[in-house]
């Protein structure tokens, strides 16, 4: 009975190995699409520090020249503008967080930055600000 059980535990590991082995051979032959993303395809500059997907299937990154909507084709940046009420107000925006209302939340973490936390609405594509002041520990 052990000698059974010995022989049957021994084809079942090296029979997964084979299928292991062999289905990694075949995954090596499947080549992957892959498009190349920089500056010349319309981002700020060439490092991204954020990316997330909205509910409408938009992919946004933040650069430390602003905020970008890419729709698969097209690009459109969002940068700070302290004359528009409208523009995010994040001197290096950071991180982001899509609401269960598609609300685009935007933070500044970094320690090079002033600080504060943005909001996007997408159907209005306004910024709403809420500045951050280190000074006050409330």
């Amino acid at each position: 009975m052990i000698k059974k059980y010995n022989i049957l535990n021994f084809t079942l590991t090296a029979l997964l190995i084979v299928m292991c082995f062999t289905s990694s051979l075949m995954a090596q032959n499947e080549k992957i699409a892959f498009e190349k993303y920089g500056v010349a395809e319309g981002l700020p500059e060439s490092t991204v520090y954020n990316t997330i997907q909205d509910q409408q299937g938009f992919i946004w990154f933040t650069t430390q020249d602003g905020i970008v909507k890419f729709d698969g084709y097209t690009m459109k940046v969002y940068k700070d503008n302290l004359n528009d009420p409208n523009s995010h107000h994040l001197d290096f925006p950071s991180n982001l967080l899509v609401a269960s209302d598609n609300t685009i939340w935007i933070e500044n973490t970094t320690a090079i930055s002033k600080g504060g936390i943005a909001s996007f609405d997408p159907q209005t594509e306004k910024f709403t600000n809420y500045p951050i002041d280190k000074a006050d520990s409330t």
